[in-house]
């Protein structure tokens, strides 16, 4: 993948897009919230921001991921 994300952080990040917090995250992906919660923290990292929604801002900016 070219933006750097692997699948699941850029499934991680598609769901904050969504509005479901981590723990919605880990219950539907069947993971524990700490790992989710470290998937997002990576992919904030890989994209240079620290919160949230700057996250979805960026990947937004970056064509990662496209408004529903």
């Amino acid at each position: 993948t070219d933006h750097g994300l692997s699948d699941r952080e850029l499934e991680f990040t598609l769901d904050v897009a969504n509005g479901m917090t981590d723990k919605e995250i880990a219950r539907q992906v069947g993971l524990a919230h700490d790992s989710v919660k470290k998937r997002i923290y990576n992919a904030m990292f890989k994209l240079g921001v620290n919160r949230r929604a700057a996250l979805v801002a960026e990947a937004m900016r970056k064509g990662i991921i496209t408004p529903k």
